[in-house]
């Protein structure tokens, strides 16, 4: 078999990137990610020099690269999916979280939690070409590809930012009832899915659904105790949320916006994504150090994984 079916995992606790065959769940390979001088210091439990914390990571399918954010030393590593080796490494922001990618300008938007801004990077050169200001701790980023606007999560905040991705000016903020942790769309761009936590007030975290276009609140539900991802499965028409502290895994019907089913998982559930096929869930535990391998069709965990020291994010390449 070659290299066309990937599983990554980007490991904070000990600075690596695991790569795994997509298919026999192997490991290929297991990359050592160095800090690059960005910010040097010790920010991890398990090393006791600088640190990179490989975090988001995100696959550049026009040039077959990944994308990786390292929390650490504020650092993007671009890495050749056809060698498994670094290539260049540049100053993303502070404190970056998460990344997307707008593959028809060659631009990249990174969310850096530390300064409430989302760098702007040309992909073509590489580096930041801009800074858009946005609200307190912008973290989670969902680009909708009708309109090209890109959506903002200010977890610090009550609001979430639009910006156009073309002409990267902000256009407008949609006004949550809570703080947005976490944030993504369904396959049409119509509709998105937001986490929102209300850390002030004797109310349970919910899952908001939000109107693209008009930006009107349409269901919520209340979710477990601290959600902190979720994700679209257009297959079978459901919304996958992670909860870090009960340690599961809800399924959500969205045509009936209730539960399914809820699945039990490893220490601390903290990143998911699906195969091609919408047939398999990826789910990292970050105390765990595990990957779990769930069937979509059968809702069953299949495999469990081990992995670097805690897996802060998973990548399926195809």
């Amino acid at each position: 078999m070659g290299k066309k079916d990937l599983i990554l995992t980007a490991n904070m606790g000990d600075d690596s990137i695991c790569i795994y065959n997509g298919k026999s769940f192997e490991m290929l390979e297991r990359l050592v990610v160095k800090p690059s001088g960005f910010k040097l210091f010790n920010t991890s439990h398990f090393t006791k020099g600088p640190a990179a914390g490989p975090g988001h990571l995100y696959h550049y399918k026009s040039k077959n690269i990944v994308l990786a954010l390292n929390v650490y030393d504020d650092s993007l590593l671009f890495i050749d999916l056809d060698t498994f080796k670094p290539m260049d490494t540049i100053f993303a922001g502070n404190h970056p979280y998460q990344i997307e990618v707008f593959e028809e300008a060659d631009r990249a938007f990174v969310s850096n939690y530390d300064s409430d801004s989302i760098s702007v990077i040309d992909l073509s050169i590489p580096q930041i070409v801009g800074q858009i200001p946005c609200g307190m701790m912008p973290q989670s980023l969902v680009i909708n590809r009708n309109t090209s606007c890109l959506y903002v999560t200010n977890t610090g905040s009550d609001y979430i930012s639009i910006i156009d991705v073309l002409t990267l000016d902000k256009l407008f903020c949609l006004k949550v009832d809570g703080n947005p942790v976490d944030i993504c769309n369904d396959a049409e761009g119509e509709r998105i899915f937001v986490i929102v936590r209300h850390p002030e007030r004797q109310v349970k975290d919910q899952l908001v659904e939000y109107d693209m276009v008009t930006g009107k609140r349409l269901r919520s539900m209340e979710l477990g105790l601290m959600p902190v991802d979720i994700l679209y499965n257009n297959m079978n028409e459901s919304v996958y949320a992670l909860d870090a502290i009960e340690n599961n895994l809800r399924i959500i019907n969205v045509e009936s916006f209730d539960f399914e089913t809820t699945i039990h998982l490893g220490r601390m559930p903290i990143n998911q994504c699906l195969n091609s096929e919408r047939s398999l869930l990826f789910v990292v535990c970050m105390i765990e150090n595990k990957l779990y391998v769930v069937d979509t069709h059968r809702h069953q965990i299949i495999r469990e994984i081990p992995t670097g020291i805690e897996p802060s994010s998973v990548l399926f390449v195809s």
